[in-house]
């Protein structure tokens, strides 16, 4: 049994997806089985009967057809009976030709096929998988295949943790986990058939639905199948070819076809680089974008933030100018009522000196008056008789013979 890639050529050099692993866990016999590495030229599955080529190819057609049918089986080998090759025997591991129930049958396990690819174009792997659920409690009849596909090769784990085979839910998880890290990428988890179908498709590059139809007619040669009545009807154009020119001509025609395929695909290198330098365009410029925008809303919060600044400090200003003219009014009063005082106080020196004044003045002429009293006592007191004089000397206790002075007359 012979295995290849979806091989092209490319000015000499073969470019194209091939076959590279193919992983199984709890299929047919095997808990766990890895087949690597195949080669871009071909892999060849040899062994006596009953070794498990069928398996290994039943288990890739599985994720190459997207189907778990029955006819899609290998149906060539001349060790299985028709009854036990299907999906169902695969999953619960009953052996070839046997009645007896499968090696898992009463547990509760995943299945798991997964079958990389290597991109030469891309200079990538390409993995596509199936995972199915099998619970005891229900049986083989309620089998549902999940599909899936993603860039980048096998987890680490083999998705198998501690022992036993992670469910669909957590392979689910898994992948998106994987893919949140960078690991893998493009994780596409498909909920039928069909959109794997389409999925599987686009990523290998085959534009026309057709491929599955010419793949299942392959798998469908049994072990009676004439092999030229399988290449006239699958492969020629018809019986009618059989000359040898006309052999020739149809290499030729199908050496221009090979041609027209590598300038095609050429075309789509070309157009895959300019789409991703058109794509490396988009997101710098979605970056600057970003950038922009994030530089015009720092400034933005910036003059917020100086705007509220500016605002605080004219309420500052406010409230200090509006504590300097209280203060101002406070000394204004202050001021005006020393005045008050100062002018009250002036108005009293005022008055005393008027008063002064008037009591000098009224001294003045007290003193006058009491001088031009003096003085006429005087004159009266001179002019009177010395019988008077006398007298007044005894009052005062002088001898009446004392002498007096001469009276001093004045005139006013």
């Amino acid at each position: 049994m012979m295995m290849r890639g979806m091989t092209m050529t490319n000015k000499g050099v073969q470019t194209g997806i091939y076959a590279r692993k193919l992983l199984v866990v709890n299929w047919s016999l095997h808990q766990m089985k890895l087949y690597e590495p195949f080669s871009i030229d071909g892999s060849v599955f040899a062994g006596a009967n009953g070794s498990g080529k069928s398996t290994a190819f039943d288990a890739f057609l599985t994720v190459l057809l997207g189907s778990t049918r029955r006819s899609n089986y290998n149906q060539a080998s001349k060790s299985h009976s028709a009854d036990t090759r299907n999906f169902a025997e695969y999953v619960v591991g009953r052996r070839k030709g046997s009645s007896q129930k499968g090696v898992r049958e009463g547990m509760d396990f995943t299945t798991h096929i997964a079958a990389v690819f290597w991109d030469s174009l891309r200079a990538s792997e390409v993995t596509f998988g199936m995972c199915c659920d099998y619970r005891s409690r229900i049986g083989a009849h309620a089998l549902v295949p999940n599909y899936y596909f993603y860039e980048g090769g096998l987890p680490e784990n083999r998705l198998v943790e501690d022992g036993e085979a992670l469910s669909v839910r957590d392979t689910k998880i898994f992948l998106k986990h994987l893919e949140d890290q960078g690991v893998i990428s493009n994780v596409h988890l498909c909920e039928s058939s069909s959109e794997y179908n389409k999925g599987f498709l686009a990523r290998m590059g085959f534009s026309d639905p057709g491929y599955f139809g010419a793949l299942k007619n392959l798998v469908a040669i049994g072990k009676d199948t004439r092999i030229e009545d399988f290449i006239y009807r699958y492969l020629c154009d018809g019986r009618s070819v059989t000359t040898a020119d006309d052999m020739n001509s149809n290499i030729d025609s199908w050496q221009q076809c090979r041609e027209d395929l590598d300038r095609a695909i050429e075309r789509q290198s070309v157009i895959g680089q300019e789409r991703e330098r058109f794509a490396a365009w988009r997101a710098s410029e979605d970056e600057r974008d970003i950038l922009m925008r994030a530089r015009i809303l720092r400034q933005r919060v910036d003059l917020v933030g100086e705007i509220e600044s500016l605002r605080k400090e004219e309420e500052e200003i406010g409230a200090e100018r509006s504590r300097l003219n209280a203060r101002i009014a406070a000394l204004e009063a202050h001021a005006d009522s020393m005045d008050s005082e100062r002018q009250a106080k002036w108005d009293l020196v005022k008055n005393d000196d008027v008063q002064r004044e008037h009591a000098l003045r009224r001294i003045s002429n007290a003193s006058i008056s009491r001088s031009n009293a003096t003085n006429s006592v005087s004159a009266t007191i001179s002019a009177r008789s010395p019988r008077v004089l006398r007298f007044c000397a005894r009052r005062a206790g002088r001898p009446a013979s004392q002498s007096y002075p001469a009276p001093i007359r004045c005139s006013v």
